[in-house]
């Protein structure tokens, strides 16, 4: 999950201790009354969070109460405030909890789409980290940068293909996502896909054309799935013709289990590659 999510999640195990937003000070009984003072304090707590509880704002784009949010915007919250503990503003909060109709809200009312948390992760990169589609495809459409990446040099198209979310993956490569973003251990998205033995991505990341026989230090993407025990991978990058004899592939001795299984699954030798038989 990214960061913006589990504080919450801490949170709410100890909701009986913590103020919810509708315990929250009415601005507009304050603004009112005129009493300035007393209004200046409820502005400032709506827009406030730390670990111990999480009001006003903060707590409308978690619970994705879309009217609490507006009333709140309207009466002057500050949109770029950030919390205490991982320095998520309400826009990678509503993101990360799937909100799109608070994210789009945000956006229009100027909200800064790029800034970041903590580790360098945007909104754009929030959303593809929690699997949320309909985030990803707004922020996109408001022109959100698809190839920003965080503190270790990761993209939202590497993170949606390390949670095996083939239908971001799909939006993102529509969206001219660099297929071939390495992170600051050269690994690419491929790689990221085979490392946690996805199928189902490692098939669109392919058929979008993603090199097959990238290396880093850990070897290929066909080594990478064999290494962590992932069959289906090594079976979907054999498929596409991922090379088992390349000079300086490591498939045998280590891996010879999966030779015994390419076997058994009616794979053959042909020309330096394995091809699939069906």
């Amino acid at each position: 999950m990214s960061n913006c999510v589990p504080v919450n999640e801490k949170l709410l195990k100890n909701a009986t201790k913590y103020k919810s937003f509708e315990d929250e000070p009415d601005v507009q009984t304050s603004c009112q009354e005129n009493v300035k003072n007393k209004e200046s304090k409820s502005v400032k707590k709506m827009e406030t969070c730390n670990e111990w509880e999480q009001p006003g704002l903060f707590d409308a784009c978690r619970l994705g109460d879309f009217e609490r949010a507006l009333e709140l915007l309207d009466a002057g919250a500050n949109m770029e405030t950030q919390d205490d503990s991982y320095q998520c503003t309400p826009l990678l909060i509503a993101s990360g909890y799937g909100h799109v109709n608070i994210v789009s809200t945000l956006v229009k009312k100027g909200a800064n789409i790029e800034r970041k948390d903590k580790y360098d992760m945007t909104p754009l990169m929030v959303a593809s980290d929690e699997g949320n589609i309909k985030v990803v495809l707004e922020l996109l459409r408001c022109k959100a940068n698809i190839e920003a990446n965080n503190m270790w040099n990761v993209t939202s198209l590497m993170i949606a293909s390390d949670k095996g979310y083939d239908n971001i993956v799909s939006v993102l490569l529509q969206h001219k996502a660099n297929i071939e973003a390495k992170d600051m251990y050269m690994n690419t998205s491929l790689m990221e896909a085979s490392r946690r033995g996805y199928a189902n991505v490692i098939s669109v990341l392919l058929q979008n054309k993603a090199n097959i026989e990238a290396r880093n230090e850990d070897g290929s993407s066909l080594e990478i799935a064999a290494r962590y025990n992932h069959r289906e991978a090594v079976m979907e990058l054999l498929r596409h013709g991922a090379n088992i004899y390349a000079s300086d592939c490591q498939i045998t001795g280590e891996y010879s289990r999966y030779n015994m299984e390419i076997m058994k699954c009616g794979l053959k030798k042909s020309k330096g590659t394995i091809v699939y038989e069906e």
